[in-house]
């Protein structure tokens, strides 16, 4: 296939700005794209650092999250290249600027969507954590749907200061008022005629992780490929940092109380009158274990449905999870929202 036809098939996917396909050529591994797999280098949310192996089958009678033996560590491979389909390699020319940084204009404005032309963006000013918000009322505002490296809550544990030489703010107010007294906002800087999203500025420098609570669907996929080219680049957090493996509860354990990611197979599936259980582990006293409401499933369904699975399907599955780790009989998490869970490989093991 011609570069100028896999080109064309790559931009009528939708899946990559057309910024991506502008500029100075390079060569990756787009095998998993093209195959349609999904593409986790770039292209897909679960793309990155730390995620190899988790393509490889694993038999049944002895699987425990992923392939016996292998874990998801650190590697400068691409996760989603042609080494996971033995034998098969496809390059494809992309320029470099596109694995560096996506189009600025995507997150702001599937971000922002409806309130950019509904409400009226406050002006404020950033405090020194670079987080939290004034406005000259003395209004209180706090990025939505991101959340630092080791907190639960973005407003009260950044280590994050922003550069705000010359820049100016605007917060689009996205949601109520927390406990704290702070909205939850997307907040826009405005430096010359450059406008850019804090949320997608801090993601791209590995500053934050995507906590999708507010945004729509797209606004997350937007947010979660900035945090994706940061962990693929190892910038910020992700330089020391990595995503964790549902197979090794102990790390998982070490975090309770975190904000975290982590990826892995899941072995089996539960349900009660009101909770589904997503079980990565045989040991249900000790292993890791994700929750989510039944009431909410549907919502779940829906998501899911882009991948033409449903929650019910997933025993076997790899997949991406993001949320806090708590504690009771082992590590657990509980998803609240749709965008917790990312879908990296839905093929069940063979015998």
């Amino acid at each position: 296939m011609k570069p100028a036809r896999l080109r064309a098939l790559m931009e009528n996917s939708g899946r990559f700005p057309a910024k991506l396909l502008e500029g100075s050529p390079v060569i990756i591994f787009a095998l998993p794209y093209l195959t349609g797999n999904g593409m986790l280098l770039i292209g897909d949310p679960g793309g990155g650092k730390n995620l190899k192996g988790l393509y490889r089958k694993t038999p049944s009678l002895v699987r425990r999250g992923l392939f016996p033996g292998r874990k998801t560590a650190a590697t400068d491979k691409p996760a989603g290249c042609g080494r996971l389909i033995p034998f098969a390699l496809c390059f494809i020319l992309l320029p470099a600027q596109g694995l560096a940084q996506e189009n600025p204009d995507r997150a702001l404005r599937l971000c922002l969507g409806d309130a950019a032309e509904t409400s009226e963006p406050v002006p404020v000013t950033a405090g020194k954590d670079g987080l939290i918000f004034k406005s000259a009322a003395g209004e209180g505002f706090v990025l939505a749907d991101v959340v630092t490296s080791g907190g639960t809550d973005q407003g009260l544990t950044s280590h994050v200061a922003l550069n705000a030489d010359g820049a100016k703010y605007l917060a689009y107010r996205a949601g109520p008022e927390n406990r704290w007294g702070l909205a939850p906002a997307w907040v826009v800087s405005e430096k010359g005629s450059e406008r850019i999203l804090v949320q997608q500025d801090l993601l791209g420098s590995g500053k934050a992780l995507v906590a999708p609570n507010l945004g729509a669907a797209d606004c997350t996929s937007a947010l979660k490929w900035s945090e994706a080219v940061a962990r693929r680049s190892g910038r910020g957090l992700w330089h020391d940092g990595k995503v964790l493996s549902t197979r090794t509860p102990t790390a998982l354990l070490d975090q309770a109380g975190h904000y975290v990611v982590a990826a892995g197979r899941i072995v089996s599936l539960g349900k009660t009158a009101r909770t589904r259980y997503l079980n990565f582990g045989f040991r249900w006293k000790s292993d890791f274990t994700v929750t989510l409401k039944v009431s909410e499933e549907e919502a779940f369904d829906a998501l899911l449905a882009k991948k033409g699975v449903r929650v019910a399907d997933l025993e076997g599955a790899a997949v991406l999870v993001r949320g806090v780790i708590q504690v009771q009989d082992g590590p657990y998490m509980e998803l609240t929202h749709p965008g917790q869970l990312d879908v990296i490989d839905f093929k069940k093991g063979v015998e």
